[in-house]
């Protein structure tokens, strides 16, 4: 008996990505079925979603993985895999991650990865202009890697605040067209870097079609995260909550936490340990809809701070930024479950949130 061709599309539709990716083997129907692009974008829309963890280390060439959809304590919840990556680790740079990809600079070159599926793309070298641009004049530097859906199209955003003049310039670049777009905009003229450390704070968190930074807006002298909507490619400005100043906190960062737009921030207390704030606009746009999620204090048993990474389930991914440890929250009951792993480099890595899909360029 022969099992129809759309009976196994619909099946695999709702099929994790690793088991897929073991089903390729089984026959060259079943690989020419899923390597197909369409039923990738189909996949990507239709199942849940699993995000993954990532450290990448500065000394060595393995990743590790976590796997945030099961117990961070299982023997499955980990993998390790091989950075692509043939540059020495010191000269690369992530720029982000966006629909299971993860784009990589280094200074004559972008590589983009699909470490689900081992998807691995080049493209040629930064044109002449932001080489231009990137010198002594300009100081700052934000940057950020999206998916303008409108286009299907991948694509880099650079911004380069002047120290010299207000002529801050952004510039777009095309991943699948290979073309850049250099220009100035009215909302870079206001902008300016935060009064608070940010962590990752360079790199633009992708969310709603949208870059998202923490900034400060020095004409009405408030903190705002700056977006640019890759669909109208257009700057605007949010603010954030009316009864968060952030010269007050240690360290702040913006996150994607159960779907929604969420601003953490930490505060150190009289005992040294700290406060950790979840704020989520849960109407994305409005300012009215920002609503504290959490208030968590968290014992000072290891240096840096513990932020939070993503959501799964009931649960938020916490990650200590300098030395790796790593803990569930549980909202039913307001834990924190420790967790820690050998292979992360403490104070030497770079931590990242990227999604499990079938996706390529």
């Amino acid at each position: 008996m022969t099992i129809p061709v759309d009976l196994i599309i619909e099946t695999f539709l709702r099929a994790p990505v690793k088991s897929i990716c073991r089903a390729k083997a089984v026959c060259k129907l079943w690989f020419s079925l899923f390597v197909d692009s369409i039923f990738a974008k189909r996949h990507y829309a239709q199942s849940k979603i699993v995000k993954k963890v990532m450290f990448f280390s500065c000394f060595v060439n393995e990743i590790l993985c976590v796997d945030t959809s099961k117990p961070l304590l299982g023997e499955d919840a980990t993998c390790i895999l091989q950075n692509p990556m043939t540059y020495s680790n010191a000269y690369m740079k992530i720029i982000g991650t966006c629909r299971g990809m993860i784009l990589f600079w280094v200074p004559t070159s972008l590589f983009i990865w699909n470490p689900s599926t081992g998807f691995f793309g080049a493209f040629r070298a930064y044109p002449p202009t932001i080489m231009r641009i990137s010198g002594d004049f300009f100081g700052l530097n934000f940057y950020g890697f999206g998916y303008d859906p409108s286009e299907q199209n991948y694509v880099v955003v650079q911004i380069y605040l002047s120290k010299c003049h207000p002529y801050h310039r952004a510039l777009v670049y095309s991943l699948n067209g290979a073309s850049s777009r250099d220009f100035e905009h009215e909302s870079l003229k206001t902008i300016t870097q935060p009064c608070i450390s940010v962590h990752d704070g360079c790199i633009g968190l992708y969310f709603r079609d949208s870059l998202h930074w923490i900034t400060f807006n020095w004409q009405t002298n408030v903190d705002v995260i700056l977006g640019y909507n890759l669909i109208d490619s257009k700057f605007y400005q949010l603010n954030i909550p009316g009864e968060v100043q952030l010269e007050e906190f240690s360290l702040c960062c913006l996150r994607n936490i159960r779907q929604c737009l969420a601003l953490c921030t930490v505060m150190r207390d009289e005992n040294w340990d700290y406060i950790v704030d979840i704020w989520e606009m849960e109407e994305y746009g409005v300012h009215t809809s920002w609503t504290k999620v959490t208030s968590m204090q968290v014992s000072n048993n290891f240096p840096g701070y513990m932020l939070p990474a993503c959501s799964s389930n009931d649960s938020i991914i916490f990650v200590n930024n300098e030395t790796g440890v790593m803990g569930t929250w549980n909202a039913r009951d307001e834990t924190l479950q420790y967790t820690t792993f050998d292979r992360v480099v403490q104070y030497e890595h770079q931590m990242i949130v990227c999604e499990e899909t079938l996706l390529s360029t």
